[in-house]
């Protein structure tokens, strides 16, 4: 259908923007794609230095050995391998194996005490300490205290302080509204938007508190009201609660804003979005949404002349899902730098007789990478400034890619640097039989789902790198075990991943999700059911950014935009186009098409096939 436009305006760098009559989308349509200017990862791109390991093979052999012994309870044959060894570095991780182990070990005071004497900087040191304690006979001292156990890695955030009424709140008015904020979570969970209103309008509710208190609990109504689609009534009560007190909330301007839009009522729209933006407790990702909005609103306005402007601000935030949507709509060139973070000798020459960085490289050796990424995590906060992005390469150099992740995060948060090879890493692991999704998607999931840590555990009992529920991975592996004494199997690296991505197929091939990017991950995230519901309540008008911020769940509202982000990055880290981004970009739902070339090559087979 062609687009039906109601204004056309030449922006910067030969881009045309076009408002189509029917959605109220901005299309873009580019005079040339963008090139991305940094130079795309060469498929298993040798890393710029290479660190050797520190065990000799026959260590690296028991040690392997005594770790899959002590795992199945079998500790006099791991004894017997113990007295082999040569090294004994990796002690601390042995002994905290052994300790803690689930059903086979109980351990006694003396040896956790014993334990924190010897291993008190190593990873473990917290949880070993607690039970220690618990342990500890009443005429014993207590144990030693672990070491650099409370440093966070990350720079502190921006703090931003909650409302507080002028007027100090007794205990009981505390109580009561704590109270009252839980009864309307439940109800709006539940969809009772009218009973959150009628406590609203109780008189003790009035008593206990200010205006700004119930506009902020508004706000949470209102944005429940967006979602079921009471339009009206929700502009009508969140924009003034915005104009009272946006300095405490965005919230209110967030739900009024998405209101107008659908409504029609792009000038007010406007208004709000922009309010959002400019507020001092929004953050990155806030800020970029809000901003794109404001300049769809703009353009909708026929305001064209400050939507270049508006994209701007979101573009400042290339790393976030609307902030590349701003960059492609600007014809902005690729941001992103694909060279590894320099090894400097230098600092390696002071770091490489740290016992934490030996045990990292060991522990690595020894396939014990989880470990190794505590270890190295744990060292962060206590070297000197100078030498963190040293410590960042050599987890590069290591190949431990969960460790890369969050180090690059802290480097990025506290000294403003990216190393975008570090934030978005290739990891080492490959599915039983190969890729069948492309390995730009497939590391999307997993950079969202697990951050790369293969034994990841989510509350709800989701395993591994891809964060596979037992029930869901039975049902696709076809294998009634999973679910029971066979689900540790799932954090098993290339077991995970072959599963995952056979999962992605499976979603590819439902009907409703077909190939859209935007439903493959709702539907991953929220489960395919949900989705339907979702799909048969939603009223987007065929625009898939209005669908997303229309989905009840902000946890999978959050899921599309960073799995879509991280997949459009992967893509340009490998060299590979984004149509996805242009589709999205334009007012498209974005569709996914196998780029890897054995998959191209495989998509084509399965498509003349399915055409005889």
């Amino acid at each position: 259908m062609k687009d039906n436009p109601l204004l056309t305006r030449r922006c910067s760098r030969g881009l045309r923007v076009v408002l189509t009559g029917m959605l109220g989308l901005a299309a873009v349509t580019l005079a040339m794609p963008a090139l991305a200017n940094s130079t795309p990862e060469p498929v298993n791109a040798e890393q710029q230095s290479y660190v050797p390991g520190v065990l000799s093979p026959d260590d690296v052999v028991l040690y392997r050995k005594i770790f899959a012994l002590q795992e199945k309870r079998q500790w006099n044959k791991a004894d017997r391998l113990i007295k082999k060894l040569d090294d004994k570095r990796l002690m601390g991780r042995v002994l905290y194996q052994r300790y803690m182990h689930p059903t086979g070990w109980r351990s006694n005071y003396k040896q956790l005490r014993d334990w924190m004497i010897k291993y008190r900087a190593e990873p473990g040191a917290t949880t070993i300490y607690k039970l220690a304690k618990r342990r500890r006979p009443k005429n014993h001292k207590y144990p030693p205290a672990p070491v650099n156990s409370g440093k966070n890695i990350y720079a502190a955030h921006k703090v931003v302080k909650n409302y507080r009424p002028a007027k100090r709140m007794s205990r009981n008015r505390r109580n009561y509204l704590r109270h009252f904020d839980r009864d309307i979570r439940v109800h709006l969970r539940k969809g009772q938007i009218k009973r959150a209103l009628q406590h609203m309008g109780e008189k003790q509710f009035k008593r206990n508190t200010d205006q700004t208190q119930r506009d902020i609990i508004m706000a949470k109504i209102t944005s429940t009201m967006v979602r079921y689609g009471q339009l009206e009534q929700a502009l009508k009560l969140a924009a003034p609660a915005a104009e009272r007190s946006r300095k405490y909330t965005t919230q209110a301007d967030w739900s009024a804003g998405l209101a107008a839009w659908q409504l029609g009522e792009t000038v007010i729209a406007r208004h709000h979005f922009e309010a959002v933006m400019r507020s001092h407790r929004s953050n990155d990702v806030q800020v970029a949404s809000s901003a794109v909005w404001s300049a769809r609103a703009a353009l909708a306005s026929r305001q064209p002349q400050d939507v270049n402007r508006l994209l701007a601000v979101a573009a400042t935030y290339p790393r976030n899902f609307y902030g590349q949507i701003a960059l492609r709509q600007l014809g902005a060139q690729s941001p992103f730098s694909w060279t590894h973070p320099p090894l400097d000798n230098h600092a390696i020459e002071r770091l490489k007789n740290d016992p934490a960085i030996s045990r990292t490289v060991a522990l690595k050796q020894v396939g014990q990478v989880g470990w190794a990424s505590k270890e190295i995590r744990r060292l962060f906060p206590t070297v000197h400034a100078e030498d963190r992005v040293a410590v960042l390469s050599l987890a590069a150099n290591i190949g431990i890619p969960s460790a890369e992740l969050s180090l690059a995060r802290a480097v990025l948060g506290r000294e403003g640097q990216a190393y975008d090879t570090a934030l978005y890493p290739l990891p080492p692991w490959k599915p039983v039989a190969g890729f069948t999704v492309d390995r730009a998607l497939v590391y999307a999931f997993m950079r969202q789902e697990s951050a790369f840590k293969p034994n990841a555990k989510s509350v709800d009992g989701a395993r591994g790198l891809m964060q596979l529920m037992p029930r869901t991975a039975s049902f696709i592996a076809r294998d009634r075990s999973l679910r029971g004494h066979k689900r540790n199997q799932l954090f098993s690296p290339e077991f995970n991943v072959a599963l995952g991505q056979k999962y992605l197929r499976h979603l590819m091939e439902t009907d409703g999700v077909d190939d859209n990017l935007v439903k493959i991950a709702a539907a991953y995230n929220g489960g395919p059911g949900n989705l339907r519901k979702w799909m048969r309540k939603i009223k987007d008008k065929n625009d898939p950014l209005l669908f997303i911020e229309s989905l009840p769940s902000l946890e999978t509202r959050t899921f599309i935009r960073r799995v879509l982000g991280n997949f459009w990055i992967y893509r340009d880290r490998l060299g590979q186009p984004t149509p996805s981004l242009d589709a999205i970009a334009s007012g498209q739902w974005p569709a996914y098409t196998g780029l890897d070339a054995n998959i191209k090559k495989a998509e084509i087979i399965i498509q003349n096939v399915k055409n005889r």
